[in-house]
Formats: C-alpha cells, structure tokens, sequence
C-alpha cells in the first residue's frame, strides 16, 4: 500500500551526431505499508521518502542520487536516515534505527536467507574513498588508500542468527556491541570496539571482545 509520485524529466538539445540532455528523476514515497501473512497484525508501515537522481548529459561520471530522508515503522521498532552519493566515491549518510530484524526479514520475504535479531543502529558516515597509484623501486604497482569517508557507528545486536543457502551451517547465536569511528578519514586512525561478543556455529564459538586502536 502506499502512494508514489515520480517525476521524469529529459532536457536538452536532441540532434542526429550528438544527444546529451540532462536527466532528472524524482521519486516520493508517502504513506507505505508492507505485510506479510505471518506479521499481517505488524506491517511494515507509514514508510515514507524522498529521492532525487541526476545525470547531467548522461554521463556516468557525473551521476547523483540523493535520498533526502526516508522512514518507516514496525511494531514498537522503527528506521529513519538519509543518503547522498556523487561520483565516484562520495557518499553522507545516516541511519538511525531499532528493529526486530525476525520480523524485518520474513516481511520482506528475501529468500536463500535467514536472518534474526535485535538490532540498534546509529550511524553517520561522510567523505570518500580515495586512492593513488604508488610504483615500488622493482617496478610493481599498488593502490594506496589516501582517505576513507569519516564515520561514527554505535550498533548493538542481540539474540542474532545467520544462515545462508551457500554456507554448510547457521550461525546459531550472535550477540555483540559495536563501536567504531573514524574522525579524520585517515583510515590508520580508524577506531573499533567490540564488546559482549558471543557467536556460536554448530560446536564452534568465539567468547569476548576485541579493540582495535
């Protein structure tokens, strides 16, 4: 359920040796509801965004799309953020949620996955990932990463399980505390935190945390 108004727009000069207009596309989501027969009582619903995409002259190389903002309810849970990506690598985003993943991922219906838990996220990310091509003395040839986008993630999963069709068995157990942050996009300075880790697979688990500093 739901209402969606798109807007398409193709401006410029058409001739026969060249045609480069410019592109706009314009998406607005109001009002939306998913449901599933299993969670028919708790739909996903007052789903609402905004998205704009631009590709001046059609050419990749310049290509935009900014989701202003976009949200939605499930249960007592619920997920809000927003999202910009410019070529080729710069994004800013944003993502606050709290989210019973179960009930997330059987509204969905995604197959050859499952996926269960309880999740909250806040997340900030901005900048781009960069590189530059360094030639050693023998002559090889590498890529340097010179900045990653700057970050500040706080996420906590509990109750979790993992299976996917490709693996020979679940994770039956994940539970950890995330923290990670970036501040300066020097990826050498990157900060993580783990905490109250606990997965388990079959016979096999991994206890504890871990910090990276």
């Amino acid at each position: 359920k739901g209402t969606t108004d798109v807007n398409l727009e193709l401006k410029g000069r058409m001739e026969e040796a060249v045609s480069k207009p410019n592109l706009s596309i314009g998406v607005k989501v109001r009002d939306g509801q998913i449901a599933s027969k299993q969670f028919a009582d708790t739909p996903i619903k007052d789903m609402s965004a905004r998205m704009a995409l631009k590709l001046p002259g059609l050419n990749p190389d310049s290509l935009n799309i900014n989701i202003t903002d976009f949200a939605f309810k499930l249960g007592e849970g619920f997920a809000k953020g927003h999202a910009l990506y410019r070529y080729p690598t710069y994004v800013d985003a944003g993502m606050e949620a709290q989210l019973d993943i179960t009930r997330l991922w059987k509204t969905l219906a995604i197959e050859g996955m499952q996926l269960k838990g309880n999740l909250q996220l806040k997340a900030d990310l901005e900048g781009a990932y960069t590189t530059t091509s360094v030639t050693t003395k023998k002559g090889n040839t590498y890529n340097n990463i010179t900045s990653v986008p700057h970050f500040d993630i706080d996420a906590s999963w509990k109750n979790g399980y993992f299976k996917w069709k490709e693996m020979p068995m679940a994770v039956d157990q994940l539970s950890f505390d995330l923290k990670a942050v970036n501040r300066d996009g020097n990826y050498k300075h990157t900060k993580l935190d783990v905490r109250n880790l606990d997965a388990r697979a079959g016979k096999n688990f991994v206890n504890g945390m871990f910090s990276v500093q």
